[in-house]
């Protein structure tokens, strides 16, 4: 009887912990979509402190760029890239659309990605880059999530490669 009542104690904690765990992947979800957001309104307004907050400044975080040479690793690197940037860039517009967010089973990691216009002035010329590719993963640390990787890509007329 003890086996019996053993068995059934740990069989209602995996199905109570499963059923818990459902209810806070909207939340984590939502929380993560608030991070992803705000890294490009606060890359819009030259935010650093809030996109300072959001990314990760351990050596995980990765970030590539439209460029080639773009491929930044650690926060400091990505830092000072963003902050050239965003002196160089004026008059920054960002729109969003086809975002999606992903969430790991386990809740600890998030991927997304999402379509981006952007609008902005540089050396008093105007840019407008249409559906710039933007993907990304989060990790969701003791502080929240945090960005540990995005790439961003521009999309070319034509394939590099017929198939």
């Amino acid at each position: 009887m003890l086996k019996l009542s053993l068995a059934a104690i740990l069989a209602f904690s995996l199905l109570a912990a499963g059923c818990a765990q459902q209810p806070d992947a909207p939340n984590a979800i939502g929380d993560a979509k608030r991070v992803v957001d705000q890294f490009l309104t606060a890359f819009e307004s030259g935010n650093m402190d809030i996109i300072s907050q959001i990314m990760s400044h351990d050596s995980s975080l990765v970030v590539f760029g439209t460029d080639a040479a773009e491929y930044w690793v650690g926060y400091p690197a990505v830092e000072r890239a963003l902050k050239a940037q965003l002196a160089a860039f004026k008059n920054i517009k960002l729109t969003v659309s086809d975002q999606k967010i992903n969430i790991s089973d386990q809740l600890d990691a998030v991927w997304f990605s999402e379509l981006v216009g952007w609008s902005m002035t540089v050396n008093d010329q105007p840019v407008d880059l249409k559906g710039l590719r933007i993907t990304g993963v989060l990790a969701n640390d003791p502080g929240g999530w945090k960005i540990v990787q995005m790439h961003f890509s521009v999309p070319v007329s034509g394939q590099a490669a017929e198939y």
